[in-house]
């Protein structure tokens, strides 16, 4: 659902029918049971996709979440950019768990001497890789906040059309002001009542001769 309706319908097709929504809805459920059987079948451990799940979460959903709530300038082609970057970077790095070998390293850490002693060496010290997953997600943050705000810098500055504007992410407000189409922005746009016309009923007065009483007649609106 949340693929279908945030994603597809939000991003890709933001004019499409309920029935074309309820299809792409069709298409995920099938594409998640098909993922979910496979996992079932590979993994013995519910403790090993646990894991695998929260290191995901992690390093892709963590960073992306927190700058939506708690930064007004984060919007989705920083989000697609840091999503995409941030998933390579996690898988290039390897996993133990899905059988994927490590194409990149950003280094190893050294314990002190002594700390793994072995027969053949009694002072060789531990090592390990150093806490990719942090790294991985930091500069998955730096690199949602970098492509957001280049986005509303070249949009706001008019250096490039609103007709590019692809993933409908900004307008322009009664002001001229560039602002963000999401709902939470929606307050910046200040309407005056006087601004406002409301149509009103034309009214004629039938007056009979000279007494008071009449009827009145309605012609249209103004």
């Amino acid at each position: 659902t949340m693929i279908a309706r945030n994603f597809y319908q939000k991003v890709i097709r933001p004019k499409c029918s309920e029935k074309e929504v309820i299809y792409a809805l069709w298409v995920c459920i099938c594409i998640n049971c098909i993922i979910a059987t496979s996992l079932a079948i590979e993994y013995k451990s519910i403790y090993e996709l646990f894991v695998l799940c929260g290191d995901f979460m992690f390093v892709i959903v963590f960073p992306q979440l927190t700058l939506v709530l708690y930064w007004e300038l984060a919007n989705t082609y920083g989000s697609v950019v840091s999503f995409f970057i941030g998933i390579l970077l996690r898988l290039l790095c390897g996993d133990s768990l899905m059988g994927i070998p490590p194409s990149i390293s950003f280094g190893t850490v050294y314990g002190d001497e002594g700390s793994c002693p072995t027969e053949e060496d009694p002072l060789a010290a531990c090592t390990g890789p150093v806490p990719f997953r942090l790294i991985v997600t930091i500069i998955g943050t730096l690199i949602h906040i970098l492509v957001s705000y280049g986005a509303y810098t070249a949009f706001a500055k008019e250096w490039a059309s609103l007709d590019y504007d692809f993933f409908n992410c900004f307008k322009r407000d009664q002001d001229g002001e560039l602002v963000l189409t999401t709902s939470r922005h929606m307050e910046t746009e200040n309407y005056q009542l006087d601004d406002l016309k409301i149509p009103r009923p034309k009214v004629e007065y039938i007056g009979n001769g000279g007494e008071e009483k009449g009827a009145y007649k309605n012609s249209g609106y103004n």
